[in-house]
């Protein structure tokens, strides 16, 4: 309900305004636990007295969040993608996110690909099949998971800008829903958030051994990743300002229009 970062003439709360919000979220894991945490290490260093935003559980198929804020029993809930969000955010008897108060979107944020679909193999069973059988069921998932990926990916800008534009008639300009981006300083509280809570999941007694096991090693696979490619990375950081703006065609009219409000 107000933006965490600067929005045009309206100040950003940050993230220590945002923790101490009487908020209530629903915020799905692993993104809830990372926020939480967050907003803990805040109030630990002294930079908050006191944590007020709480959570509640997310229920498949518990409703309409637009309707829980127009109700007063939601005041924030996570973004998921432009393309999931379009089609459980807006159309709706109740509204849409810019007619019941939360007209702000934040990003970066919590992202998940719902299009991209799994299939689970016993052990045992797994074992059972041939070396030819095990490349064949590889090699269609690997397919599955480039392609559905990648046409979930296409069609996320249009539908980010749908969003945007969503409320743009309506005279009343408190509807409009506003592009907000996170300060540098709080992704970096946040990132070290994330850092504490992947590692405290090693030692979580609330998992069993063996799941801790796989765990850790999954986590330390992906430690090793991050740190060998950084460094491609870093040196590849690439300016907004140069990302192909204001592409013009072969007949110099203008092809394609990034600015979003």
């Amino acid at each position: 309900m107000l933006p965490v970062g600067n929005a045009g003439a309206t100040p950003g709360i940050g993230l220590a305004g945002l923790c101490q919000q009487n908020w209530t979220f629903r915020y799905l894991p692993p993104a809830q636990y990372v926020l939480d945490r967050a907003c803990d290490n805040l109030v630990t260093s002294g930079v908050i007295p006191k944590k007020n935003i709480k959570f509640i559980t997310a229920i498949a198929g518990g409703g309409s969040l637009v309707k829980a804020v127009a109700d007063g029993q939601l005041q924030a809930y996570e973004f998921a993608t432009p393309l999931d969000d379009v089609s459980q955010l807006f159309g709706l008897p109740e509204g849409n996110p810019g007619t019941v108060g939360t007209r702000y979107v934040h990003f970066p944020g919590w992202h998940q690909q719902f299009l991209v679909t799994y299939m689970i193999i016993n052990k045992k069973v797994w074992g059972t099949l041939s070396p030819a059988q095990q490349a064949l069921v590889l090699s269609v998932a690997r397919d599955h998971v480039l392609s559905s990926y990648a046409e979930n990916l296409r069609q996320q800008g249009a539908k980010l800008k749908e969003i945007l534009a969503a409320n743009d008639s309506d005279p009343n300009e408190k509807k409009h829903l506003v592009l907000v981006q996170w300060p540098q300083s709080d992704l970096k509280l946040l990132k070290d958030a994330t850092i504490q809570f992947l590692n405290a999941r090693v030692s979580d007694a609330k998992l069993a051994e063996q799941d801790r096991q796989n765990y850790s090693r999954i986590l330390e696979a992906l430690r090793t990743y991050v740190s060998l490619d950084n460094g491609y990375w870093k040196v590849r950081d690439v300016l907004t300002a140069l990302r192909f703006q204001g592409w013009l065609d072969p007949d110099s009219k203008k092809s394609w229009d990034q600015t979003l409000k």
